[in-house]
């Protein structure tokens, strides 16, 4: 199939906005983080030119795909569909606006091919933040069937790459669903006992001591961020655990250490009221600011995760929750947050039946993040093989 350099089938960054714009020009607005391969992550951010960052300047049309062009190895490219009218992109981005024989269609989709994204990555420059200029994406090559050709494929794939969507956003749905089930269950059954304040079931309550970033090292003893917590279930996520060198003698951050039992809650931002337990692999570690550490007493630490995780609990931590943009919770919203305690052979029956559905659920859940994958693999494969010509026109059409 025909080879030919960007720069000679599209204009690449078209128009920007001038400085002299009116500071009142309202439009939606589009940053790197915002972009996936082929999708958007978040929604455009309804802004004015007066406060918008500086990077807000690159204007698309309808039929323009945007490219990163830093941070490339997030491989962000969308190809701009229905809605461009009023869209202002960052300069991180270059603008593709096809030109004579470029089909606008087969452009988005040559553009999300592994012969375009990979090359960009490889020609990026820098290690923390790897970059390419527009001039070296325009020399970057593609594919160019005839123009019949290009509509072609570029109809095809958008009616098979639907398909895998459609079947991609059910499975994401089921997700959902399956999470908001289990956490139903957890709800329904901690309503039993008598309430209480939570400072009456507790030996201890602190959160992590500040200062922590000059203590990060490579090796030491784990440290536990509000990252490691999960929304929906009680189990610590320990795969990206980070560790810290703490002088014996820190009796602050010492008092903050975990024991098998503990119960964790985050208390500041995104995770604010997550909750997670401490098992033995997670025993011995230290804890962020951003997290209250919990001692049971007289209560079974798997139940009082779980009780904080009911939606009554939830409800209540969500009321103490103060400050503007950035929620927190106080260790006093905490202390005096009631819960539902009954006997312990009540709590152990509980805990044993939501210890065996979470697990259940979380298999299925793998199960169900697995054939997601597959089929994310199955589209990209799809858009590469197609506008490489690898998957025969005579294959497409059967």
């Amino acid at each position: 199939m025909n080879q030919v350099r960007l720069k000679y089938v599209v204009r690449i960054n078209p128009t920007d906005l001038p400085e002299t714009t009116d500071p009142g020009f309202e439009f939606r607005y589009l940053d790197i983080g915002a972009v996936g391969r082929g999708r958007l992550i978040e929604a455009p951010e309804a802004l004015t030119f007066g406060q918008a960052p500086s990077r807000a300047r690159r204007t698309v049309l309808d039929g323009d795909t945007i490219l990163a062009t830093v941070r490339t190895y997030l491989r962000a490219v969308w190809p701009v569909r229905n809605g461009g009218a009023d869209l202002v992109v960052s300069t991180g981005f270059a603008v593709l606006r096809a030109l004579g024989d470029m089909d606008p269609g087969y452009l988005g989709w040559v553009a999300q091919s592994d012969c375009v994204i990979e090359e960009v990555v490889a020609r990026s420059s820098g290690v923390s933040y790897p970059a390419i200029n527009a001039s070296d994406v325009g020399d970057v090559r593609i594919p160019q069937p005839s123009l019949a050709q290009q509509r072609w494929i570029a109809d095809y794939l958008d009616r098979e790459t639907a398909r895998i969507d459609a079947r991609i956003a059910a499975l994401q749905r089921l997700v959902v669903l399956l999470k908001e089930r289990y956490l139903a269950r957890v709800s329904t059954l901690t309503t039993q006992g008598r309430a209480r304040p939570l400072r009456r079931c507790l030996a201890l309550r602190t959160s992590g001591p500040r200062g922590w970033a000059d203590r990060v090292a490579n090796e030491g003893t784990p440290f536990i961020r509000s990252a490691n917590l999960c929304e929906g279930d009680i189990t610590l996520n320990l795969n990206e655990l980070a560790r810290v060198r703490v002088d014996d003698d820190a009796a602050e951050a010492n008092r903050s250490r975990t024991r098998e039992g503990d119960v964790l809650v985050g208390i500041t931002g995104a995770n604010a009221g997550w909750v997670g337990y401490v098992a033995s692999d997670a025993a011995g570690a230290f804890i962020s600011q951003h997290i209250c550490l919990l001692r049971p007493s007289g209560v079974h630490g798997r139940w009082l995760a779980y009780a904080l995780k009911a939606q009554s609990a939830q409800d209540q931590l969500r009321a103490g929750q103060y400050g503007g943009t950035k929620q927190q919770l106080g260790l006093d919203d905490l202390a005096e947050l009631v819960i539902p305690v009954p006997d312990m052979d009540v709590q152990s029956a509980v805990v044993s039946a939501l210890t065996t559905e979470g697990a259940a659920a979380q298999e299925t859940t793998r199960l169900i993040q697995s054939q997601i994958s597959l089929l994310r693999e199955r589209r990209q494969a799809l858009i590469t093989a197609s506008v490489t010509g690898e998957l025969e026109i005579s294959e497409m059409a059967a």
